[in-house]
C-alpha cells in the first residue's frame, strides 16, 4: 500500500512539473504587463539530506523571469547563491541562464564528501562560474570558472571538454568524478 502512495505522489509531482513547462512554454509569464515578485523560503528540501535553508526571490518583470539574491546551504559547509538567473524561452527552448556562487564555510568537510585527495586540497574560500542549463533538453553548458576571482586556464580547459563531451551532470557519479577533475586540475 505504501508503494502505491509513493508512486501516486510521484506521478503527481511529475504531472505538476509537465504543467509548468507548458505555462513556461505557453509564454504566459512572460507577458509585459506582468509584473510580481515571489520570496519562496525553506528550512528542508524533501528527498535530499544535503540542501536546506533555500531563499529564492523570483521576480516577474515585464516580460522576463529573473531570481536574484537567493541562496541555499548545501551540507552546512557551502552557501550557493544565485543573482540574476534569468528564465528565458527562445526557439521553444527554455533555459536558466546566470551566475552560481559557492562560498566555502567548512571546506574539509566538502573535500571529505567529494573525497577529494590531500594533495589536490586547496584553501579556497569562493568559487563562481556561469552556466546555462537547457529544461527542454536537459543539458547543463559550464563557462568562466573563477576560484577566488582568478579564471584557471586548465579548470577552464576541463569545463570546456566537459561541455563538448555531453555528459550528464545530474548523475551524481558524473558529477563526482567532474569535482574531483576541478580540484585535480587547478594549479591554485
Amino acid at each position: 500500500m505504501k508503494n502505491l502512495i509513493l508512486r501516486n505522489l510521484k506521478k503527481l509531482i511529475l504531472i505538476s512539473f509537465l504543467k509548468q513547462i507548458n505555462l513556461i512554454n505557453s509564454e504566459l509569464l512572460f507577458n509585459q504587463n506582468l509584473n510580481a515578485n515571489l520570496n519562496i523560503n525553506l528550512d528542508k528540501l524533501s528527498n535530499t539530506s544535503y540542501l536546506n535553508n533555500l531563499n529564492l526571490k523570483v521576480f516577474l518583470e515585464e516580460g522576463e523571469i529573473i531570481i536574484k539574491d537567493s541562496d541555499i546551504d548545501w551540507n552546512q559547509s557551502i552557501k550557493i547563491n544565485l543573482n540574476n538567473v534569468e528564465l528565458t524561452n527562445e526557439n521553444n527552448e527554455i533555459k536558466f541562464v546566470g551566475q552560481v556562487n559557492f562560498d566555502f564555510n567548512n571546506l574539509s568537510k566538502f573535500y571529505s564528501y567529494y573525497q577529494i585527495t590531500r594533495s589536490d586540497r586547496k584553501n579556497i574560500d569562493k568559487i563562481s562560474l556561469d552556466f546555462v542549463f537547457n529544461l527542454s533538453q536537459k543539458k547543463m553548458s559550464l563557462d568562466n570558472l573563477k576560484i577566488d576571482n582568478k579564471l584557471d586556464n586548465n579548470v577552464n580547459d576541463l569545463l570546456n571538454k566537459f561541455n563538448s563531451q555531453n555528459k550528464n551532470i545530474f548523475n551524481k557519479v558524473t558529477f563526482r568524478n567532474f569535482v574531483k577533475n576541478v580540484f585535480s586540475n587547478y594549479e591554485g
